[in-house]
């Protein structure tokens, strides 16, 4: 028979290949491992992840359970960066059967390794390897358990953050606070019965936040979010609710709530504004209109100063 020149070609190649270069297949491993944590974790606190090891074959086999489940544990920062790799461990193992879909499960406090990796608060991901296995991947949030003390102009007023339902929100008002972005701004936006809006920082911000929204409900001294009518527009603005606003629930991220000084909150409600009465439109209620927002600004005829805002974190009880 005879074959073409190219066809002889890629024969000889073929046969040139030396054994040793030859790739054995992987060998598939015996075991399916899972990693299972809320999606906000708290640095402060035990840090509890489930680590699962499953049978992944037909039959039983034997497993060596690790010493330290941490030791196969990698952290990444949210930019994607090792900040604490996987690692080997030479402590005694105990040895254990697993029968046909078999499982072991174990809750493990990730806080040394949270504390070795020096991981700041925000987003991590974590993956896990183990006999040849390696896990999903999760990406929760570390968020402290945080307070902003509002001194104003009018009073002090408490602040509770969600970091739960919306950690993104909650860095992202800690951040601006501590940085003193929100000194000496002002609530520039009052409509009685329905809410006070403040946060506009000192420089420009041209971030824009991911929606967080949740079923968390805006009713009196809940803190949300102001954004534009995109819903991934927020950047720095805040507002307080006066009253339950349940057409708000679902289109703004909640992330706080007040939880003293709504005799405060009380006295920014009454504050008297450019429409009560408006020279515009005539009119002088001090409820909320259709008109509000569109030729006047609900602005507070005597500022409403926000000196400073101070971020203290929970005690631990």
């Amino acid at each position: 028979m005879n074959m073409a020149p190219s066809s002889l070609l890629i024969l000889a190649l073929l046969l040139a290949v030396p054994d040793q270069e030859k790739q054995e297949p992987a060998a598939t491993p015996q075991v399916r491992v899972r990693l299972e944590a809320p999606l906000r974790l708290n640095p402060s606190k035990a840090i509890l992840v489930r680590f699962t090891i499953e049978n992944a074959t037909d039959g039983e086999i034997d497993v060596d359970e690790p010493a330290d489940y941490l030791d196969g544990l990698e952290i990444l920062d949210a930019d994607g960066k090792v900040i604490r790799p996987f690692g080997t461990s030479t402590a005694a193992k105990r040895s254990l059967k697993l029968e046909k879909g078999g499982f072991l499960g174990r809750l493990v406090d990730l806080k040394p390794a949270i504390e070795q990796a020096k991981a700041k608060d925000g987003a991590v991901k974590l993956t896990w390897k183990f006999a040849g296995a390696t896990s999903n991947t999760l990406e929760p949030w570390l968020v402290r358990d945080w307070i902003a003390t509002l001194d104003t102009t009018l009073g002090e007023m408490k602040l509770e953050f969600l970091p739960e339902a919306a950690p993104r929100h909650v860095l992202n008002f800690v951040d601006l606070a501590q940085r003193g972005q929100y000194d000496g701004s002002t609530f520039h936006r009052v409509i009685p019965g329905f809410m006070a809006q403040g946060g506009q920082p000192k420089d420009p911000q041209t971030f824009r936040l991911k929606a967080e929204f949740n079923r968390y409900p805006h009713d009196v001294g809940t803190l949300s979010m102001a954004r534009t009518n995109e819903p991934d527009s927020a950047q720095s603005e805040f507002f307080i609710c006066f009253a339950r606003l349940p057409g708000l629930d679902g289109k703004y991220t909640v992330f706080g709530q007040l939880v003293a000084g709504e005799p405060v909150l009380r006295k920014i409600e009454k504050a008297q504004t450019d429409h009560s009465p408006c020279a515009k439109c005539g009119n002088k209620s001090d409820k909320s209109t259709p008109c509000c927002g569109s030729h006047h600004e609900d602005r507070p005829k005597v500022d409403i100063v926000i000196k400073t805002i101070k971020i203290t974190e929970k005690e631990n009880r």
